[in-house]
């Protein structure tokens, strides 16, 4: 047996933390967008957010559609799975560049979207053309979402939406009893405040690869 040094324990640490996601690192985007109010977040929030390539999520989630004949063939059009009581979700966070890509699916249906930091201190994140941004707040350990911005990216190209044509998504996450588990609430509705659809849900996470 080989007596472990400092400098292998430092890798061996290094390595485990890398696969496992550390939840007190500030490399993240997560935790460099909220600078020090990182660490005011609930373990099971940061967890989701934490350094690491690599992320899994497993759970169900609730799935309403707003009312009237309109706003479901628009949400149907945007490939919004369909209501469903505890449809299950499945999430795969991956860590590129300082960037991270969100691969969803939820009652199936696929949901891939791109965050990253942006120049003005919010989370950006990319829907398609579509471009959200977002002011994080910690509140009591749990993460709100408040929607700044909203424009149209064809390459280059910035077009912002209107305030009257914008959709406005609304979301929270927060700790359950479990340090792996986190309990999101998705809301997205129009302009007027009229609920095109929403998701809410409990998942747990796994830090392995």
């Amino acid at each position: 047996m080989v007596a472990e040094t400092p400098s292998t324990r430092a890798g061996r640490d290094a390595t485990a933390s890398a696969s496992a996601g550390d939840v007190t690192s500030k490399s993240g985007v997560y935790p460099q967008v909220l600078g020090d109010a990182w660490y005011a977040l609930d373990p099971a929030v940061r967890r989701a957010h934490a350094d690491g390539r690599r992320l899994r999520g497993v759970g169900h989630f609730r799935v309403e559609h707003g009312r009237g004949a309109l706003t479901r063939l628009l949400v149907r059009a945007a490939g919004v799975p369909p209501p469903h009581e505890a449809a299950p979700v499945r999430i795969l966070i991956e860590r590129i560049g300082g960037r991270e890509r969100w691969r969803r699916s939820i009652g199936g249906r696929p949901l891939v979207t791109e965050q990253y930091q942006g120049s003005n201190g919010t989370l950006v994140e990319r829907f398609g053309p579509l471009k959200f941004s977002f002011q994080l707040i910690v509140d009591g350990g749990s993460l709100i979402y408040r929607q700044v911005t909203l424009a149209l990216a064809l390459g280059r190209l910035q077009i912002p939406v209107p305030a009257r044509l914008q959709l406005h998504i609304d979301a929270c996450e927060e700790s359950l009893l479990s340090s792996i588990d986190s309990h999101t609430t998705v809301e997205v509705s129009t302009a007027s405040g009229r609920l095109l659809f929403s998701y809410r849900g409990a998942i747990r996470w796994d830090t392995g690869t």
